[in-house]
């Protein structure tokens, strides 16, 4: 049987961002703008909860630690699916690691989640006309903590999440046709995208790489 798989890459997880920031003050715009959780996330232990619900429907949790190691366990699943998740990269994508990625989306249908705030995963995205340009986004107080609404279909449904973000960029793209908008700060910059590529793949980028923690 050919089964789904989920591959959970976890590179960096910034949690201990804020910290080495040094105190900031935030001003609070309202608590009806933020929900208590993200709709990434329905707990505050970042990517657990997604892969527990991935597994309840019938997908295979693999944390890799090297592309061999990824292809080695492909080969013995054989998925029909893959779902591999890059979070926070601390140093750039090398030519090597974009041609590994490039060669799964060949070889296998593939959902590449990408949650990024510096431009450290730029060498993958150009290929699909896509960077993040890495500044910091502000909040109209001049604080890095903007509130975004994030736009999701969920089987017939569409339902609208407003977030307060941590350390968040933006997302820059040509061929805007080509691309599915899904996150916007409330001044209209965009902060997550969906673009379809090839007949059965896909990438998703989330411009914050701790979004899967927000409130």
């Amino acid at each position: 049987m050919r089964l789904n798989l989920f591959v959970l890459l976890l590179v960096i997880v910034a949690l201990t961002a804020s910290f080495s920031q040094g105190l900031r003050r935030v001003e609070i715009i309202t608590p009806f703008y933020i929900s208590t959780t993200s709709p990434f996330n329905t707990d505050w232990n970042g990517t657990s909860i997604i892969a527990s619900v991935l597994a309840e429907r019938g997908f295979h949790i693999i944390q890799c630690n090297s592309y061999d190691e990824l292809k080695f366990i492909a080969s013995l699943y054989r998925p029909k699916k893959i779902i591999y998740m890059y979070i926070a990269p601390m140093q750039p994508l090398t030519e090597a690691d974009v041609n590994e990625m490039l060669n799964l989306m060949r070889e296998y249908s593939l959902t590449i989640i990408i949650a990024d705030e510096m431009n450290t995963s730029n060498n993958f995205l150009k290929a699909f006309n896509t960077t993040i340009p890495g500044d910091i986004l502000l909040s109209e107080f001049g604080t890095p903590f903007p509130i975004a609404e994030f736009t999701l279909n969920i089987g017939s449904r569409v339902k609208t999440h407003t977030l307060l973000l941590n350390y968040a960029s933006w997302i820059k793209f040509k061929n805007y046709g080509t691309i599915n908008v899904i996150g916007k700060c409330l001044d209209g910059r965009i902060t997550a995208i969906s673009k379809k590529v090839n007949d059965n793949d896909m990438i998703i980028v989330l411009s914050d790489s701790s979004i899967f923690i927000n409130l």
